[in-house]
Order: C-alpha cells, then sequence, then structure tokens
C-alpha cells in the first residue's frame, strides 16, 4: 500500500475501511501538532490517545479505535561485554560516556 500519509490519505477518501496507526505518528505526522500543543501530554500514553482520539474526530471525522495493545518504543542494545567494559549500567551513563568521548 505505502507509507502512513498514503494510508492516512486512503482512509480519509473511503478507498480503505481501516489501517493501523501509532499515536505517536498520528499526533505529529497526521495532525501536525506543534511541540509546545503536544509537551502537556508528555509521555502518558492515555493522554497521548485521547488527544489523537478526539482531535480525529474533530478534524477528520475519524474514530480512532481502541489500542491494540503494542507500541514502538525505541530501545539503546548494546552487547554485555562492551558494556562491561565501558562501565555502564544505565542511559544516562552512555549518554555521559558519549559526550566525554566523542568529538
Amino acid at each position: 500500500m505505502g507509507g502512513t500519509q498514503i494510508a492516512f490519505e486512503a482512509l480519509k477518501s473511503g478507498e480503505i475501511d481501516l489501517y493501523p496507526e501509532y499515536t505517536g505518528t498520528a499526533l505529529f505526522v497526521l495532525l501536525k501538532t506543534p511541540p509546545a500543543k503536544a509537551k502537556p501530554l508528555g509521555n502518558d500514553r492515555q493522554k497521548v490517545y485521547d488527544y489523537v482520539r478526539l482531535e480525529m474526530q474533530k478534524r477528520h471525522r475519524l474514530l480512532w479505535l481502541n489500542p491494540l495493545g503494542f507500541n514502538n518504543t525505541y530501545a539503546v542494545l548494546m552487547r554485555k561485554r562492551q558494556v562491561g567494559l565501558l562501565g555502564l549500567k544505565t542511559i544516562s551513563d552512555f549518554s555521559a560516556y558519549l559526550k566525554n568521548n566523542t568529538k
């Protein structure tokens, strides 16, 4: 089918009936929510969901369904041996290491 924008346009025009979408993608890509307006939502999944659901209804007359129970949270991966060699225990430790050891 294509990317988010193509699927969203197909949904709005009635070419498709539904497609799965992440709330974060809807918040910033589809609704183009300014950072100042998104900031009060923070990382609260429920607040983001409620905002997206309401805005999709108001702006596009689309019903945002219940969450499917998965997310696309980003993570940092590193080999255990490397973590030990660098003495890292937290992401903050890794951030400090990068700050002090890269140009």
